[in-house]
């Protein structure tokens, strides 16, 4: 009986053991939150919140402009985007999909009536700990649409945007 009990209780600890092992090395096994901060072109800081898997990432982040001299620049952007993931080594992830991004409130004292801009990134991961992530990114192309004070404009921009974020994930 204590040969039997013994033998039972090595197999679960070996069980335990390789399960924990697993996760430390691929830490995305279960998916993970992250809280991201981030800098993009132009100087536009951003906040954001991200959920990361190993094959999929998907997020949202706000970032605002207000133009203090002339009080006539106040924006916010809402930023979605999502995508998927491939893992080029023990921690370095390429990752690529579509940002969506919408432009809301005055610049330059016009008030914008309608703003959207949808572009596809691809982008470079770093996990440099458990919980911290360095990610880089650009947009190879992006179709632009604005509509303020009554004249409406749609742009073409190839590499015109990409930025800097450090992830905290949980």
């Amino acid at each position: 009986m204590v040969v039997r009990s013994f033998f039972l209780m090595s197999i679960l600890t070996l069980f335990a053991v390789t399960a924990e092992a697993e996760q430390f090395s691929n830490p995305f096994n279960t998916g993970r939150i992250g809280i991201q901060s981030a800098i993009s072109t132009g100087g536009n800081f951003g906040i954001g919140l991200e959920h990361f898997t190993e094959n999929t990432e998907i997020g949202f982040s706000l970032s605002g402009k207000i133009n203090n001299a002339s009080n006539q620049t106040k924006t916010i952007t809402p930023v979605i985007f999502g995508g998927f993931r491939k893992s080029l080594g023990e921690k370095t992830y390429f990752a690529y999909g579509l940002n969506w991004v919408n432009t809301l409130g005055r610049d330059n004292g016009i008030e914008i009536n309608s703003s959207y801009n949808v572009a596809p990134y691809i982008s470079l991961e770093q996990m440099l700990t458990m919980h911290v992530m360095l990610v880089g990114w650009i947009e190879p192309y992006n179709y632009g649409y604005v509509k303020k004070g009554g004249a409406s404009t749609s742009t073409h921009t190839f590499f015109g945007s990409g930025g800097l974020g450090i992830n905290y994930l949980f």
